[in-house]
């Protein structure tokens, strides 16, 4: 399990991180869904579970949905209004989400396993948190281009700045899952 989790970890620190030089990503997402799904995969020949195989699914689409963001800023895309790229990157998100939901669960199925409560109580209050500030975000976002540009900025820079923090203890959380057999 340390080499999945590991793989696991260096994945969504792809995903998460952005670095454009010019115009390439140089974390490519694609890399960091490979390494996700074959982090998975080692986790699937220890612990075998449904929502194990969920999740490498969904790693294993995002390895080809996410190819364009390999040459576009995704801050770049948000900016936009109704236009392709805005709908795809919507989608990447969505996607993105159900892939970490299935990544959660599979988190605290192997923390069942292992009977180990605190891990087990840290994954599921880390999934709600997550998933309430997802949703909130979403909302937000979705319903904000009827409000003047200043009235939800503070709000969605702040949520964002929120869910930047979860993201790291999601990964710190990984870590921890790393350390068991």
């Amino acid at each position: 399990m340390n080499e999945g989790f590991g793989k696991l970890f260096w994945g969504f620190l792809f995903v998460f991180i952005e670095i454009h030089l010019v115009f390439i990503d140089i974390l490519p997402d694609p890399i960091g869904y490979i390494l996700i799904y074959t982090g998975l995969g080692i986790i699937v020949s220890k612990y075998p579970t449904i929502h194990v195989e969920k999740a490498r699914g969904f790693a294993l689409a995002l390895i080809f949905f996410s190819v364009p963001t390999i040459f576009i800023a995704q801050n770049e895309i948000k900016k936009q209004v109704f236009t392709f790229w805005s709908t795809y990157s919507f989608l990447l998100e969505i996607v993105q989400f159900i892939l970490i939901f299935y990544t959660f669960q599979v988190m605290l199925e192997l923390a069942k396993k292992l009977e180990s409560d605190l891990l087990y109580r840290g994954t599921s209050n880390l999934l709600k948190v997550y998933t309430s500030l997802f949703v909130l975000l979403t909302i937000l976002q979705t319903f904000g281009m009827n409000f003047y540009s200043s009235t939800l900025t503070g709000l969605i820079i702040f949520l964002n700045v929120i869910t930047f923090v979860i993201m790291i203890i999601f990964l710190v959380h990984l870590r921890q899952f790393k350390k068991w057999p």
